[in-house]
This record gives structure tokens, C-alpha cells and sequence, in this order.
């Protein structure tokens, strides 16, 4: 028999059983262990073998700071359902000792190679190797995070990532692992994660796909600058933009990617390496590819906003041929104005509907000729207002400074104009001071001719009480 470390007291031997304690130097009375391929505060993993096969064994004892069987149950769980070549295939989990001694053991096949925290120590990467990992690593995200619940991995780092003989990444140490879904009391409340590549929600037990993708952004500065996180965190920001020096689209990038509200950061991983793809081709302009993430969530074709100041003017000036009414979809009274134009009816209707949308305001104008805008513009309403909630939730949790909680909230409450600051204004005031939904028409559309038609319009009101009230005269003196 070969060398191997015996089971029972750990010391290097050659037979079973082991000619330093006496007891069988096999795990379980199967699993052969090579050698200690690394240690961490839970526990220790094995390079081992079973019937020929190479694994890879953790080992964490019960009692140890850090190791709960819960989490163990889940790690052992989750990693049985995944399919993935470029994560270890499960073998087998299970307990051995009893009492203080008990120890939980997990088993996955063995990934022979360096991790990437190792590699990095001895090479420099380009801008392009760098957004060529990134993607490669969002292969393996956007596997976990299209399943059924959703699997969060929550500890993504270059220690967690082994380069393969055939040069692939395999993401490695599901220990974090939340399913989303199955776990709600476990993940909800458990803080999980590597300090300086946590999420800003992590701090309070939260996590969701954008989680992961926080943490890819903090891989891309790591490679990108070869610092260490954790030197540059500023309690639970990065600061990371004076030590990343990469293109303007790259840039861009990891900005979404480390944006602290997880509904700022991209939409998934997918969109993360198709916007990469667009970065490495160069034929995805910088201003476009901050747009892939929330594309998806818009509709792809919206027809040109109309405008109340245009339908006004169209009214009023060109009253004699009803253009109002074209301009406003308005086909069959634009049709009976042209043909009626000879009379003065289109010219008085025109400029009586003129009137009405000057006063009846610009919500009531766009809810019955821009739906398509007010319903974007609403979704886009409600998307802050949750991104809100969840900034006073974080601020609350100590997540966020006092500086940063008043600048994204003043990003939030400054994206939106036009139907939004309506919109707000109906909810109360939760997203900005309430607005005046009468304007008035600028003063440029109406000059001079303003005072004339209110005149015109007085008198025409008052002939046409007086007729009303003639006509009622002579009513009474017939009966």
C-alpha cells in the first residue's frame, strides 16, 4: 500500500490498519487519504480515493467554530441536485464519531489544479483575460440561477475557482450555498460570505442572484488592480474606481455590477456576458451596453410621445382644417373637419377642444393618448419606489453609511420627469415634493394671440347665454 494519512490520528502510514494507532486508517472504511490539499477555519479537505477514483473529502468537525449541520445538510443537498460540468460531481456526505467528536465529511470529485487566488499571485492578466474570466465564470452563475429555485453560491472568490488541466474554471466550496426558495429561515437570517467580496445585502442575511453578480464584480477588480479587497473597503463600500484603470465600456461594467441596490445591477448573469461579448467585439458603444441589463424589462418598440403643447397649437392654429386631430390619431374627425371646411364648424370645435386640453392638464392628456408611455412610466415608478424601501432597509441594518443612504436615495429620487413626478405625486409624496399637474402652455406657443382667444372665447360664452336665455323666455310665454 502507497503513503496515505491514517483516518484515526492523522500521522502518515502505510498498511491498514495503521501501525501508529492500531485503528483502520480508511475514512468510513473506504476512502484512502492522499494528502492535505487545504485548511480553513471549519475544517480540512483531502485529496482522497475510493475504488479507484479520485474525490475530493472535507472534512469539518461538529464542534468547530462555523460548522452547523444545517448548513452541512443543505451544502451536501444542494450539490446532489447539480449537474454541471465545470462543478464537482457529489459523491457522497456523511457523519463519523459521536459526541464532542463527531465530524461531518462531504466528498466531490477532485479537481487536480491551481485556484485562481494561487494563479493570480504569479501572473498579470490583460483587460481582455480579465473580461474573458468573467464570462466564462457566468456560464456557472447563470446555470445556478436559472434552476428552479434558484441557487445562490454567496462566497464567489478567487479561492472558490479552480483552473482545470483543460484550462476551464471550476467553481468549488458550495458551503455558503442558499437555496432561495427551500431555505427562506436559513438564508433570511444566516451572514455568509468573504468580506470584501459580500454584497451590501449579505451584511444583513440577504442575498439573490444579483449577489453573485456583486461578487463577479469584485473579482474583475481584484484581477483588474491585483489588490486585495479588503484594503480597499470603506466600511461596506468599495473603492474601488483609483485602482482599476480599464476602458470606459469595462468601467461601466463593473460599476452595475457593484451598484449597491441589487435592482441596479444587471438583469443576470446572461446579460453580464452578452454585454462582455459586445466589450471584447469593441462594437457595442459604451452608452449602449449600460442599457443590456435593463432592456428586457422595457418594450422594444414605444410610439413617439405626443405632445399637449402640439396638439394646443395644432388646435387653435390650425382650426379651419382640424389638424388637432390627425396629429392625435383622430382619423374620422379629421376626415369630417377637412371635408366640412368650408363651414365654421371645424374652426369652433377645433378651437373649443383647443381649450379643453389646454385645462384638463397633462395626466389626463397622456392617460388617453400616451397609455403606452404612462404604463412604462409607472413600472418605472414602482421599480424606485421598491428600490427605496429596500435602501431604507439596508440603512436601517447599518449596511449603508449615513452619506451614502442621502446620495443613492437622491440618484433614485432624481431619475424620473414628466408622468413619473405625476405619478409620485399621486402616492403621496413618497418619491418627491408633490408638482402641479395644470401647467399652462408655453408662453413662446401662445404669444400675443393668448389674450385674444380668451376675449373671443368670453364672448362667444356669453352670446350663446344670452341666445340660451331668450330661448327660455319665449318657452314661458308659449305655455
Amino acid at each position: 500500500m502507497t503513503g496515505q494519512l491514517c483516518a484515526g490520528c492523522g500521522e502518515a502510514c502505510t498498511q491498514d490498519p495503521c501501525e501508529h494507532c492500531g485503528e483502520s486508517s480508511l475514512l468510513a472504511g473506504r476512502y484512502r487519504l492522499i494528502e492535505i490539499v487545504g485548511e480553513g477555519a471549519t475544517g480540512t479537505t483531502y485529496r482522497a480515493e475510493v475504488q479507484g477514483a479520485q474525490v475530493a473529502v472535507k472534512e469539518m468537525p461538529l464542534g468547530r467554530a462555523g460548522v452547523d449541520l444545517r448548513r452541512f445538510e443543505r451544502e451536501a443537498r444542494v450539490l446532489r441536485e447539480l449537474d454541471h460540468d465545470r462543478i464537482p460531481a457529489y459523491v457522497d456526505h456523511f457523519t463519523e464519531g459521536k459526541g464532542k467528536r463527531r465530524t461531518l465529511y462531504l466528498a466531490q470529485a477532485f479537481i487536480d489544479g491551481p485556484t485562481l487566488a494561487e494563479e493570480v499571485k504569479t501572473r498579470r492578466y490583460t483587460e481582455a483575460q480579465v473580461l474573458g474570466i468573467l464570462a466564462s465564470i457566468c456560464d456557472v452563475l447563470g446555470y445556478l440561477h436559472t434552476l428552479q429555485p434558484p441557487v445562490i453560491h454567496r462566497d464567489l472568490k478567487p479561492g472558490n475557482l479552480v483552473r482545470r488541466a483543460d484550462g476551464e474554471l471550476v467553481l468549488i466550496d458550495f458551503g455558503a450555498v442558499r437555496d432561495v426558495l427551500r431555505d427562506p429561515a436559513l438564508g433570511g437570517s444566516t451572514v455568509a460570505g468573504t468580506y470584501g467580496y459580500m454584497a451590501p445585502e449579505q451584511f444583513s442575511g440577504d442575498a439573490s442572484p444579483a449577489t453573485d453578480l456583486y461578487a463577479l464584480g469584485v473579482l474583475g477588480v481584484a484581477l483588474l488592480s491585483r489588490r486585495d479587497p479588503l484594503d480597499l473597503m470603506q466600511g461596506h463600500r468599495l473603492d474601488w474606481q483609483p485602482v482599476v484603470h480599464a476602458s470606459a465600456p469595462t468601467m461601466a461594467l463593473l460599476e452595475d455590477l457593484l451598484a449597491p441596490l441589487p435592482l441596479d445591477r444587471p438583469a443576470s448573469a446572461a446579460a453580464v456576458k452578452l454585454r462582455i461579448a459586445g466589450i471584447l467585439r469593441g462594437d457595442v458603444p459604451a452608452e449602449e451596453t449600460a442599457l443590456v441589463a435593463t432592456a428586457s424589462t422595457l418594450p422594444a418598440t414605444l410610439p413617439p410621445a405626443k405632445q399637449r403643447s402640439a396638439a394646443v397649437a395644432l388646435a387653435l392654429f390650425g382650426c379651419l382644417f382640424g389638424l388637432h386631430n390627425w396629429y392625435l390619431g383622430r382619423w374620422f374627425r379629421g376626415i369630417l373637419s377637412a371635408v366640412f371646411s368650408w363651414t365654421a364648424i371645424p374652426a369652433i370645435v377645433s378651437v373649443y377642444e383647443g381649450f379643453k386640453l389646454l385645462t384638463e392638464g397633462e395626466a389626463a392628456f397622456d392617460a388617453q393618448y400616451n397609455p403606452e408611455h404612462v404604463a412604462v412610466e409607472r413600472a418605472r415608478a414602482e421599480e424606485v419606489m421598491r428600490q427605496i424601501e429596500q435602501l431604507h432597509a439596508l440603512h436601517e441594518k447599518g449596511a449603508l453609511t449615513e452619506a451614502e443612504f442621502r446620495d443613492q436615495k437622491a440618484r433614485l429620487l432624481g431619475r424620473g420627469g414628466g408622468i413619473f413626478d405625476r405619478l409620485s405625486a399621486q402616492w403621496g409624496g413618497q418619491l418627491g415634493d408633490l408638482v402641479d399637474q395644470l401647467q399652462t402652455l408655453p408662453n413662446q406657443l401662445m404669444g400675443r394671440h393668448h389674450g385674444r382667444l380668451d376675449s373671443w372665447l368670453n364672448r362667444q360664452a356669453d352670446r350663446h347665454a344670452r341666445r340660451q336665455e331668450r330661448r327660455e323666455k319665449r318657452r314661458d310665454r308659449h305655455r
